[in-house]
């Protein structure tokens, strides 16, 4: 995910070290004015490979990563989908929570929308 997010024109991303667990955080910099107007110049990265949809307790998780003052907005990835109550809770954070199915990740890599015109999408159906 992390090349995906580099090939975007307007961000810088930034790989952290394998975790114990065998993961990578993402961290994503924005460049651009109007990228960063929606999310800030530093945001968070998770992905989630699972058989069934993201639940709330995933984006709590999430929450609590981006809990910091230097990032302003966070990305959660699924390939399978998210829960209605992970979708109201990425609504209800303090900070904007953008959740991107697999059908969003797909349509950024074919080209058929731009990152910014998707994070528009997503805030307009909050």
């Amino acid at each position: 995910m992390g090349s995906m997010f580099a090939k975007i024109p307007g961000l810088r991303v930034k790989l952290r070290r394998l975790t114990p667990k065998g993961e990578r955080d993402i961290l994503i910099f924005a460049d651009d004015d109007g990228l960063s107007k929606i999310i800030g110049t530093l945001s968070c990265v998770e992905c989630k490979w699972l058989k069934g949809p993201v639940g709330v307790g995933i984006v709590n998780e999430l929450t609590g990563k981006a809990d910091n003052p230097w990032t302003k907005a966070a990305f959660l990835i699924s390939m399978s989908g998210f829960s209605p109550d992970a979708k109201q809770r990425c609504r209800d954070s303090d900070i904007p929570i953008f959740p991107l199915s697999k059908e969003d990740i797909l349509s950024l890599l074919k080209a058929e929308i731009s990152f910014k015109d998707l994070l528009e999408q997503i805030m307009a159906a909050y």
